[in-house]
């Protein structure tokens, strides 16, 4: 779980997002967690509140992201840091974003409880 203040917590961070009855029925196990169809991989593209918006890897095509359109919204308590791919891989795919920002619906709040 990702706590608000973490400091880790920036642009581009790298996380793995897993549904509360994955952590059940994995027990925890980071090794069943990351091979469970429900955990999904990607990176933090913007914060507000109590949302964390993500854009995810595909899971068929290596190195695409799922949707070019939005980000995900998800819960801190539903996200953990995870480096899933080479760091090399999300800087440049965050730097094409904010090149084309109004093209692919780049935002990059951050807020957090005010």
């Amino acid at each position: 779980m990702i706590e608000k203040n973490d400091p880790n917590l920036k642009v581009g961070a790298q996380v793995m997002y897993v549904p509360r009855h994955v952590r059940e029925e994995c027990k925890g196990d980071l090794e069943l967690i990351k091979k469970h169809p429900n955990a999904e991989f990607g990176f933090i593209s913007s914060w507000c509140y109590d949302t964390v918006f993500v854009r995810f890897w595909s899971k068929v095509y290596k190195n695409l992201l799922r949707t070019l359109s939005c980000s995900e919204g998800c819960s801190f308590a539903d996200l953990d840091f995870f480096d899933s791919k080479p760091a090399h891989v999300v800087d440049a795919t965050v730097e094409y974003l904010r090149i084309n920002a109004e093209e692919y619906a780049w935002r990059e709040q951050q807020k957090g409880d005010e």
